[in-house]
């Protein structure tokens, strides 16, 4: 070996290493060692239970993956509770960024009930997507739950999830649904980041 090779060879040792250990640290299940731990910063925008009663329902959207390590969750029901929580993953901990609890409009409501009583989520696929656009490195996924509670006071749920480049192969009624919760989700967002 000439001199180059000694030279870089401790080089290379310490990137593995350094990789090793982000590795072992990693907040995602089954990859290294520790688990990430919640933090909650006391905004208090729990999770919203379905409502009780039959015909009540609860709809949950979330994204995460992207070039950020975040993940939003935005959650509407049948009462017109609204929460919205943004988790950023930093340091091997998840840490709220924002949490906010709002009612929302009647007539936005009434069109959202609408689209979600005449959804058939029962024929969604489990996920979605496209073979000519393959999931791959930074698109985000959006993962739907659907809870909805029967005649008989019964609940059930239905979930499914897409990636940009899979949206247009989604189930009509599930398009029709997130396009009227998208701008929704938006104005929650924005409100989030004070604008």
């Amino acid at each position: 070996m000439n001199r180059m090779s000694y030279r870089l060879a401790p080089v290379a040792v310490v990137l593995a290493l350094l990789f090793i250990s982000l590795m072992a640290m990693s907040p995602v299940p089954g990859v290294g060692a520790r688990q990430a731990h919640r933090h909650d910063d006391g905004a208090g925008a729990a999770s919203l239970p379905l409502p009780k009663g039959k015909g009540a329902w609860l709809v949950e959207l979330t994204r995460s993956g992207g070039m950020l390590p975040v993940t939003e969750t935005f959650r509407l029901d049948s009462a017109g509770g609204l929460t919205l929580t943004r988790e950023r993953m930093m340091g091997g901990h998840v840490t709220v960024e924002c949490s906010r609890k709002e009612r929302l409009p009647t007539r936005d409501l009434l069109k959202v009930e609408a689209a979600v009583l005449s959804a058939r989520p029962s024929a969604w696929k489990q996920n979605y997507s496209n073979p000519q656009s393959p999931i791959c490195c930074d698109q985000p996924t959006t993962r739907v739950k659907l809870s909805r509670r029967g005649v008989k006071g019964q609940a059930q749920d239905y979930t499914t999830s897409w990636y940009p480049g899979s949206y247009e192969t989604a189930a009509t009624d599930l398009k029709v649904l997130s396009g009227l919760i998208q701008p929704l989700w938006d104005a929650a967002h924005d409100r989030c980041n004070g604008k």
